[in-house]
């Protein structure tokens, strides 16, 4: 009896599956509508909207002045290099371009302060994603000029 049954379940299912995986033909209807292949009629191109930029000499002009030390004197400029000089304390010189490159909120910062035999050469710099500032500050014995060379990058 256990036989019939299974012989009878196997056979009904070879049978669904035979007539599901037969091909019916299928009716194409040409459309009227007008629609057209934009591929054939027609090329889409990408457009795009400029938008205004600055370049890195403009940015690294404009972001250098902002280092120029209160009272400094300028002796050259470039794009991105600033050379001033100073009569002011260079401690205080030292401390004024630190506070400037923590207030400009930048996260990689470097302070080296270097003394001997009363010569002094400080290095600072700062940089964030879009601007790098290097700052050093040089005062050699005897002199009473610190020399301050500021350069930007980026």
């Amino acid at each position: 009896m256990h036989l019939i049954i299974t012989a009878a379940a196997i056979s009904i299912l070879a049978i669904g599956i035979f007539f599901s995986q037969r091909d019916e033909p299928t009716e194409v209807v040409p459309s009227t509508d007008g629609e057209k292949v934009l591929s054939e009629d027609s090329e889409l191109s990408e457009t795009s909207t400029p938008y205004p930029t600055k370049t890195s000499d403009q940015v690294s002009n404009l972001f250098i002045e902002d280092y120029t030390y209160p009272g400094a004197t300028i002796t050259s400029t470039s794009a991105n290099t600033l050379t001033l000089e100073s009569q002011g304390n260079v401690d205080a010189i030292t401390d004024w371009y630190k506070d400037k490159i923590q207030s400009t909120g930048m996260n990689v910062k470097t302070f080296v302060v270097t003394k001997a035999n009363d010569n002094v050469l400080n290095k600072l710099g700062g940089s964030n994603s879009d601007q790098e500032v290097n700052v050093e500050i040089e005062k050699k014995f005897g002199e009473s000029k610190v020399l301050i060379r500021v350069t930007t990058g980026l």
